[in-house]
Parts: structure tokens; C-alpha cells; sequence
């Protein structure tokens, strides 16, 4: 790549040849620090959300994404436009409202989930294969999420699959998050992965 610099229009600029192209493009003016107040604190305010989205992207399958973004590019909005309100000088993440799915299948129907013995719970609902698109052998992903707990925040109910088929899952959760409140998103998804649910939202406290 070759180039020169002169002045045009009293601005300085640089043109070189790229991949047979002439381009021009002007010097910066000024430079701006990376670390001024505005700055700081929009990273501050993005940290927590661009956090959420790093956490639960594995789990995140969208039959309609944002048109023209990846997977993520889609989470990050649904989450920035969708999920959060700004009140007073604060923003507000309203977890209820995370979306990790979106699609053409009936949400769950009479979904519900209980506490037993031993510190396990229990995801129940209605099969409806058969039905609105709905087969016995669609995957049913359960994701947990502990806003508060310092190791492993986000993870799945099992590593098992499980099937619409079943009506019910039965699981347990690490120790650490015992006495926790945690967060719960569901979603089915066919085997082609050409069918999706929208995500549903479930919340309980850990016996």
C-alpha cells in the first residue's frame, strides 16, 4: 500500500491505493480521552447489560433476530430496548422482561414450579403436542440465573435433555445457592430448530 499526505480545503489528509481503490481520509483533529467522565459512565451503566448478555448468549436462539445482527446483536438489544428503564439518574433492569427467545410456538401452557425435599424444585406444564405446532420430542430449555451469586451465576436446569413429552422436570442447584432467589427463562424449541417459543419467565427463592 503506498500514500502520501498533503493539505485540501486546509485540511490534512492521507490517500492510498487499497484493493485497487484511491481513498482519502483526513487526519484527526483533536484526540479525545478515553477516560473522561462521560465516557466512564457509559461504560459504567453498559457493564451490567453487556454482563447479562455474555452470560445467557449460549443459551439464546432467536427464529426472528433483529434484522442484519448475530445472536448476540439481538440479545444486547432485546435487553437495552426491552428490558430496561432509566429512573431518576439510575438505570433499572427489569429481568422479567429478558427475552432469550423468540418464535412461532405457543408458550408452555399452565406452567408452574414447586419447591420440595432436599432443596430441589420442580418445573411442571402441560403437553400439548399435537397442537399449534407442538411436538412430543420438542426440547424444553430450562435456564437458571442467580443475579447475586459470585460463582457460575447463569446455568442449566439439567445438561440432559429434556423433552415436551415429559410434563415435568425435577432438579437440584448448587449449594452456594441455597436461601437464593433465582431467576428462571423456559423456551421450547423443535428438533430442526424451525420452531421457537418465546421465552417464559419463572422467579422462586431456594429452600
Amino acid at each position: 500500500m503506498k500514500g502520501f499526505s498533503g493539505s485540501f480545503r486546509k485540511r490534512n489528509i492521507i490517500i492510498y491505493q487499497l484493493y485497487g481503490k484511491t481513498i482519502a481520509r483526513t487526519f484527526p483533529t483533536e484526540l479525545h480521552d478515553k477516560n473522561s467522565p462521560p465516557q466512564k459512565n457509559q461504560r459504567n451503566w453498559l457493564t451490567e447489560p453487556n454482563e447479562i448478555v455474555r452470560l445467557l448468549k449460549p443459551y439464546a436462539e432467536f427464529l426472528y433476530p433483529l434484522k442484519g445482527c448475530s445472536k448476540r446483536n439481538s440479545l444486547h438489544s432485546f435487553v437495552m430496548h426491552d428490558a430496561m428503564t432509566k429512573e431518576e439518574s439510575r438505570w433499572i433492569i427489569h429481568y422479567e422482561k429478558i427475552y432469550i427467545s423468540n418464535g412461532n410456538l405457543h408458550p408452555l401452557p399452565e406452567l408452574t414450579i414447586t419447591s420440595l425435599p432436599d432443596h430441589q424444585l420442580k418445573i411442571s406444564w402441560l403437553n400439548t403436542a399435537g397442537k399449534a405446532l407442538a411436538s412430543n420430542n420438542d426440547n424444553i430449555v430450562i435456564v437458571l440465573y442467580n443475579p447475586t451469586s459470585p460463582r457460575h451465576p447463569v446455568i442449566p436446569a439439567t445438561k440432559e435433555p429434556v423433552l415436551r413429552s415429559q410434563s415435568s422436570l425435577t432438579f437440584s442447584v448448587p449449594d452456594y445457592w441455597y436461601g437464593h432467589t433465582i431467576l428462571i427463562y423456559i423456551y421450547s424449541i423443535s428438533q430442526t430448530k424451525k420452531r421457537i417459543s418465546n421465552t417464559q419467565f419463572l422467579t422462586t427463592a431456594v429452600p
